[in-house]
């Protein structure tokens, strides 16, 4: 653009594929699914929400997102002698979110351990580099 006005334009594209394990030995919460609780004595009563486990004709806890387009934009201006002004806007996409299922090594059994996915924050971070 001009000696002191640097853009920058971005595009990424990601596809997320759903996770599977060999064994089919994965489950998940799926709150579409609608069932009642009976019990002697007592009226049905409708409840939405329950566990799904993998089998081999549904392996997946979620459908593939193709339409992932991740647009970035950037800028850097600088102000005067040795002060920049750098900014930048991008939209971006994670795994959806769920617990790993994580094998447990101190166990010989086939078990496995709930440990929390990866959680990632950033604050704006300020310099006066000269540059």
């Amino acid at each position: 653009m001009t000696p002191s006005l640097t853009l920058n334009l971005g595009l990424r594209y990601e596809v997320s594929l759903p996770r599977t394990e060999r064994f089919n030995r994965m489950n998940w919460l799926d709150p579409n699914i609608s069932y009642s609780l009976t019990a002697p004595g007592f009226p049905d009563f409708p409840v939405k929400g329950g566990e799904v486990f993998a089998g081999s004709k549904n392996r997946y806890n979620y459908d593939t997102f193709y339409k992932a387009f991740q647009p970035r934009f950037g800028f850097a201006y600088s102000a005067g002698r040795g002060f920049v002004i750098r900014g930048g806007y991008g939209i971006y996409f994670s795994q959806p979110r769920s617990e790993l299922l994580v094998p447990d090594h101190g166990d010989t059994r086939a078990t496995m351990n709930r440990r929390p996915g990866f959680q990632h924050s950033k604050t704006n971070l300020s310099c006066l580099d000269r540059g």
